[in-house]
């Protein structure tokens, strides 16, 4: 990153390295579309070819298909029926010989079974009796009996096989136990003779077939035809195979492939569609084994000319490619040498153009820091010397004007001077008398609001008073009237007179904060983790409404000193304002810490929508509130003056849509040490600490 920076920042400051740029950057981009294009012809001319290289290899492997099944295995089998022995056997009706010729003529031409049949496929000359010394019917026996000799693939199903032996129907199933694809069925190339008698007249059909499946000399025989020695590179592998449908049932590699791979896999739905159901030559690319291979799948069609089948042919793609990107590489080479080339000679031929410019930029540097050095003469083109000798005397031009204006700079610098002291000691009184008056408005718009408030407080107060002061009275008459009787309800008697107690301790808050000079609570030292889980205590039942939680993180452990009513009614404020903008199944969690001061800090967060920015500047003044009924906005401005009068700061940080947090700071006791919970004074009434998270 750092030399890319050095290189990017050369380029932009120097008149040589542009020039190189601009005369380079045709050329690398002349290089890479040269070498993208070539290579993207190379490889699609490549792909083509190799496309019909597979293609005419399926053509070239369906006429060797032919080939050998005529020229091989029809021609074999006509031989095998006008042989001597064969012809002297049955005239002697000699069973046991012909059994004995008929063994050795399957085993050194690798047929699978070979009959001698009748008209309806009856062996003759063969033990056995019903289906099992029946061949499988076939046109090609009718077509032998009218002196055609014929030859065709057919499928034979499990009955079928089994009618050949045991060991033919385990060859097809031999994939059933390995556990690869099979299907119950074999492909046979089957080749029928007529046989004549002594008489020359034809009497019966000699029939023979060749089991594709596992192994078979077929494909070796057309593998051998279509990949000669020299028609693939020195390590491509190519592969010969056959599928009856859609299973691979047999296939033939060249040295160092392994066919084996392929038996009993399937062949996409799309290719077997495209070549048995429409009898079309299709190529694809089939990943087996680790390689990839570029075959062609060409339709092979039964004795009644339906397909039954495909005959795949394909080799290793990765010798072609390995050739590809050699060629590739090298062209690369090629072009980079050249390119090299271009730019040493680039280089040589603008430093010859840019050393008189880079002179002419020292002087320029020189002379911005104050040496009067000149560019003299230049060994280059006439427009460059002449632009030298006009830059000195420019620069000559120049230095007489600077020291005029020197002069005259002087003279004007103590003048500015001295206006501009002026000017900053009738500024700052200015700031003065600014600061003044709004100091002074301010202090007005406080006194006229805490006026209205305090007579609207003694109003309040008075009202509430009284009858606070009845209920307390007539509750001290019911203990004393009900005596013993008032044991059930005495919890609760003492929760009333500590209730009200509490009223009066807000009306007095409310008159204290509106002459806070005549504020006379009375305060304690007190734990403040054990006012925060009193205070719970008496919002829980807000929070359970709404199915709120409400949590409290104590950590704090300096004491402070202050009224406790008064810190709970500050608490109470904020976590039923939160209860009021939260949605249900919301969040409170109420955190207390240490100040690096000694002091103690305590935080009420809830996760509602926040406050609006535009009502942050009068969040404490009284009376203001965002409710459209039954709040009368004295709640905050009662709270922050008591926090202010106890020495501490409440301060909100808000962000809409995520929640809202209020600060309380607060100042530690003289005592300074740490306080136990045992140290918090008791109070007649007090509520039980409830739970951390509280639901």
């Amino acid at each position: 990153m750092r030399l890319r920076k050095r290189l990017f920042g050369r380029v932009r400051q120097t008149l040589r390295y542009q020039l190189v740029v601009y005369i380079l950057l045709p050329v690398f981009i002349a290089a890479a579309l040269a070498i993208g294009v070539t290579g993207y012809w190379f490889f699609d001319f490549t792909q083509d070819n190799l496309m019909r290289k597979v293609r005419g290899d399926a053509y070239l492997a369906q006429y060797a298909l032919r080939q050998v099944e005529r020229k091989r295995y029809l021609a074999d089998l006509q031989r095998f029926a006008d042989s001597f022995e064969v012809r002297t056997a049955i005239a002697r009706h000699n069973v046991s010989r012909l059994e004995q010729e008929r063994r050795d003529f399957m085993k050194e031409h690798g047929f699978t079974f070979v009959h001698i049949t009748g008209p309806l496929g009856r062996w003759l000359y063969e033990k056995g009796s019903g289906p099992k010394a029946t061949s499988k019917p076939t046109l090609l026996t009718a077509r032998a009996l009218r002196n055609e000799p014929g030859v065709a693939l057919e499928v034979f199903n499990r009955d079928d096989l089994a009618r050949e032996g045991p060991t033919v129907l385990a060859r097809v199933e031999e994939l059933k136990e390995t556990g690869q694809d099979w299907i119950p069925q074999g492909l046979v190339l089957r080749a029928v003779v007529p046989i004549r008698n002594a008489q020359g007249k034809i009497f019966a059909a000699l029939d023979g077939g060749v089991l594709f499946n596992g192994r078979s000399e077929i494909l070796k025989a057309v593998r051998e035809q279509v990949y000669r020695t020299g028609t693939l590179p020195a390590n491509s592998l190519g592969l010969v195979g056959i599928a009856l449908d859609d299973v691979r049932i047999d296939s033939s590699g060249t040295s160092g492939a392994k066919p084996d791979v392929f038996f009993g896999t399937r062949v996409r739905d799309q290719i077997r569609d495209a070549v048995v159901g429409a009898g079309r030559v299709v190529v694809a690319r089939d990943s087996v084994g680790g390689r990839t291979y570029l075959s062609a799948y060409a339709p092979v069609y039964d004795v009644h000319a339906q397909g039954v089948g495909m005959l795949q042919v394909g080799f290793d793609e990765a010798p072609f490619r390995s050739i590809y990107f050699r060629a590739v590489a090298l062209l690369f080479l090629i072009v980079a040498t050249v390119t090299g080339i271009a730019t040493v000679l680039a280089f040589r031929g603008v430093r010859f153009v840019t050393t008189p410019i880079e002179k002419i930029t020292g002087v320029v540097h020189a002379t911005r820091t104050g040496f009067g050095r000149r560019i003299g003469p230049v060994e280059s083109g006439r427009e460059i010397r002449e632009l030298a000798r006009q830059f000195d005397a420019m620069l000559d031009l120049l230095q007489e004007r600077d020291q005029e204006i020197r002069l005259a700079a002087s003279e004007l610098e103590t003048k500015v001077e001295v206006r501009t002291r002026e000017l900053a000691t009738k500024n700052l009184d200015l700031e003065r008398s600014i600061a003044l008056l709004n100091e002074t408005r301010e202090q007005l718009l406080l006194n006229e609001k805490l006026a209205a408030l305090g007579e609207m407080a003694a109003g309040i107060a008075h009202e509430i008073n009284n009858p606070a002061s009845v209920l307390v009275g007539n509750l001290d008459l019911m203990v004393r009237d009900l005596g013993d009787a008032s044991e059930p309800v005495k919890q609760e008697i003492e929760v009333m007179v500590q209730q009200v107690d509490r009223i009066r301790h807000i009306v007095n808050s409310l008159l204290q904060f509106a002459r806070p000079e005549q504020a006379l609570g009375v305060t304690s030292r007190a734990d403040v983790n054990q006012v925060v889980q009193d205070t719970i205590g008496l919002v829980r039942y807000a929070a359970d409404a709404k199915a709120l939680s409400l949590q409290v993180q104590p950590g704090a452990t300096h004491p402070i000193r202050i009224d406790v009513y008064e810190l709970q009614q500050v608490l109470v404020n904020l976590v039923l304002n939160a209860v009021h903008v939260l949605e249900t199944s919301g969040s409170i969690l109420i955190t207390t810490r240490n100040l690096d001061n000694g002091g103690v800090g305590i935080d009420v967060r809830d996760n509602g929508p926040g406050i609006p920015s535009e009502n942050l500047p009068r969040l404490f003044d009284p009376f203001f509130t965002t409710k459209s009924r039954g709040n009368t906005g004295l709640g905050l401005a009662v709270s922050y003056g008591i926090v202010r009068r106890h020495g501490g700061e409440l301060s909100v940080e808000t962000e809409p849509g995520k929640g809202t947090t209020f600060h309380i700071r607060l100042p530690a006791d003289d005592a300074g040490a740490d306080m136990r919970a045992s140290e918090y004074p008791a109070r007649s009434g007090a509520v039980s600490a409830v739970p951390t998270n509280t639901k």
